[in-house]
C-alpha cells in the first residue's frame, strides 16, 4: 500500500512542478490549461516510465534462474504412471 501511495505522490509532485514550469516560462499560459496539464502529466509519465524500466533491468539482474535437475527418469516414471 505504501509503493502504491508514494509512486502517486512522485507522479503527481513531478506533473505539477513540470505544469509550473510551463507555465512560467509560456507567458499567457495558465496552469488549467491544456498545454500546460499534458506536459507536465507528460514529463511525469516518462520519469515513471524510465523509473520502471530500470527496475526491470535491476531486477532481471539480481533474480538468478533456478538450476534444472538432471533427472533422467522424470520423463520415464510419467510414461509408466499413464500406463
Amino acid at each position: 500500500m505504501r509503493a502504491e501511495a508514494t509512486a502517486a505522490s512522485a507522479a503527481t509532485t513531478i506533473a505539477a512542478t513540470y505544469t509550473n514550469r510551463y507555465v512560467d516560462a509560456h507567458l499567457g499560459s495558465t496552469p488549467a490549461g491544456g498545454a500546460a496539464l499534458t506536459h507536465g502529466f507528460e514529463v511525469a509519465f516518462y520519469v515513471l516510465a524510465a523509473v520502471a524500466a530500470l527496475a526491470a533491468v535491476a531486477s532481471a539482474l539480481i533474480v538468478e534462474p533456478k538450476p534444472m535437475l538432471a533427472d533422467s527418469n522424470v520423463g520415464e516414471v510419467a510414461l509408466e504412471a499413464a500406463a
